[in-house]
């Protein structure tokens, strides 16, 4: 991430002319910090396509599966949302189910998406993101919310709780499940976090093992996933504690999806 108050780069400067150039918001006696996505050179993905617009600020690390109904990427733009719905095969928006997975707070600003960097010590607070958005607003800007942006396109939208490089909770498993045992045949689920690999790529494997897990091994399911473009999350660094807990999650989610027999009435526990 660049943090804006150290340097911004010309060309996006005045995309965000409005702002100050030390954005620090007080919140309950605690330090924000207004980041951005590092900009990114254009690059090939997977299937040949690159990004368009702002470079690493639209489609970033996006990938999909389509016979599984689901893609993945990065935080995108309002316009790389729109070029989202343009990559998928023959999608209705209100059959698109996105899944944002960030835990820290982000909203729209001024076309480009922006995240709140929080205190270490600091967890989610249901009514933190909306006190940015109003706070955020008073500096002038267009900004939005990243709901607000998905239900302009009629899609809808889904918010998991997950802190970067970490495992999901069993609350945030166990909504995932409900949500996703309720879909429609024809939903299509799209996951994105921060950079489009960790996070996204569990919440990926989480979902293909809901479809898959009575056929496929654990390895073949994070494999794929991994040569699909995600992160390869079955070899662990030594030492990695964040790392093996998410592979032992990943693990124990895997049997309980083998071992189903109620279409997931019976969740995770």
């Amino acid at each position: 991430m660049q943090i804006a108050h150290v340097s911004l780069p010309a060309w996006l400067t005045p995309r965000l002319s409005r702002l100050p150039s030390e954005p620090l918001l007080q919140h309950d006696g605690d330090r924000f910090v207004l980041s951005l996505p590092a900009p990114r050179p254009p690059q090939l993905d997977d299937f040949g396509r690159t990004s368009t617009g702002l470079a690493g600020f639209d489609l970033h690390n996006f990938r999909m599966l389509p016979q599984e109904r689901m893609s993945g990427s990065a935080q995108y733009s309002p316009q790389g949302l729109d070029e989202l719905v343009q990559q998928l095969p023959h999608v209705d928006p209100k059959n698109i189910f996105l899944c944002d997975l960030r835990e820290e707070p982000h909203l729209m600003v001024d076309g480009l998406p922006v995240s709140w960097q929080l205190p270490a010590r600091h967890t989610f607070d249901s009514h933190l993101e909306p006190w940015l958005l109003a706070q955020t607003r008073k500096l002038g800007s267009a900004v939005e919310s990243e709901v607000d942006a998905v239900h302009k396109l009629g899609a809808h939208a889904l918010r998991y709780h997950v802190f970067d490089s970490c495992a999901p909770s069993r609350q945030v498993i166990n909504q995932f499940v409900h949500d996703m045992r309720g879909l429609p045949p024809d939903a299509w689920v799209h996951f994105h976090c921060a950079g489009g690999m960790g996070r996204t790529t569990t919440f990926m494997c989480l979902r293909d093992m809901m479809l898959n897990a009575k056929r496929d091994s654990f390895e073949d399911i994070l494999s794929r996933q991994a040569r699909l473009g995600g992160m390869d999350l079955l070899h662990v660094a030594h030492g990695d504690a964040r790392a093996q807990g998410r592979l032992e999650v990943l693990q124990h989610f895997y049997q309980y999806c083998k071992t189903n027999s109620d279409g997931f009435q019976t969740l995770y526990n």
